[in-house]
């Protein structure tokens, strides 16, 4: 036991014993070339494009719709020139009473005024006439679904001869309108046709220099200004104030009276016959004007 313990000392720690096979491996993994099946590193890509986005060509009838609208231009200017005044118009701005403001491109027209310590405004609104035209379309399709049911009616009664009141074959009635010509009536009836009007509603101020005022609402009728109801406003309220002034009660609830002294106290400031009478004036210039502009602005956008 001792021998062998002495004979391994006596070997030197460089002669070792390691085995072939280990390091035989190790040459030859060193020496083989690359794994054919070894993966190839994947390419990454951005997520996005820096590509330009192509810009779409103009509609197909934009030069078409942008011809008409010049056109139609065109043809308002040769009819009338929006830039020139009514003489009804300039003839009641002569008179120094009333100073009228439209700002361009707005619904709203304002008529001002000073009266004694007083400012009096009045403001209306070109949709007037549209807010009228779409009612009187309404009330006329209301007459002719009346007529037609009256045409029912009548054409299930026995037929009569004209102006033929009793049974059939029986004397005729003849009135004295009789005698003038189909022709000669619809002439008649033509000139005294009244001026087509439609009713305007108005925001009437009239304020003191101490900042209170009174409120009106109104409506233009057929030559006429009729109050609706009017409020009394003791100073403009402050923003963070959500409260309502008390609107006055109905116009029609007052005493006659006191409601025609009412009336005479705005006629006295020009709220009155000639007033209601050249807002229709007014207001048709107006939307003409601005509708000239529509179609050239119009226009302009879709050529762009």
């Amino acid at each position: 036991m001792n021998s062998l313990r002495l004979l391994g000392r006596a070997v030197p720690k460089s002669a070792s014993f390691r085995p072939i096979s280990s390091r035989c491996y190790s040459i030859a993994s060193r020496a083989s070339p690359r794994p054919s099946w070894q993966p190839v590193k994947k390419l990454t890509y951005p997520s996005f494009s820096t590509s330009i986005a192509r810009r779409e060509p103009a509609g197909d009838n934009d030069q078409v719709l942008a011809e008409k609208f010049q056109s139609e231009y065109e043809l308002e200017r040769q009819t009338s020139d929006p830039e020139s005044e009514p003489a009804e118009i300039e003839n009641f701005k002569a008179k120094g009473i009333w100073e009228i403001t439209g700002r361009p491109g707005t619904n709203e027209i304002i008529l001002k005024r000073e009266f004694g310590n007083e400012t009096i405004k009045v403001e209306v609104s070109v949709l007037s006439m549209f807010d009228y035209n779409d009612s009187a379309a309404e009330e006329l399709f209301d007459e002719e679904e009346d007529s037609a049911l009256g045409d029912e009616d009548f054409y299930d009664q026995p037929k009569r001869t004209i102006n033929q009141s009793g049974a059939r074959g029986g004397a005729i009635d003849v009135a004295p309108e009789d005698s003038i010509a189909p022709a000669d009536r619809e002439g008649e009836a033509a000139d005294e046709a009244p001026r087509p009007s439609y009713p305007i509603d108005l925001d009437i101020t009239i304020s003191k220099p101490d900042k209170t005022s009174i409120e009106l609402v109104a409506r233009a009728t057929d030559g006429t200004i009729e109050i609706e109801r009017l409020r009394y406003v003791s100073d403009p309220p402050a923003d963070d104030d959500h409260t309502t002034p008390y609107a006055g009660p109905p116009f029609t609830n007052l005493d006659s009276d006191l409601s025609v002294m009412l009336e005479q106290y705005i006629a006295e400031r020009g709220i009155n016959e000639e007033l209601a009478q050249m807002l229709p004036v007014i207001i048709e210039h107006k939307e003409q004007k601005e509708y000239v502009e529509w179609l050239q602005n119009m226009q302009k956008f879709i050529s762009a």
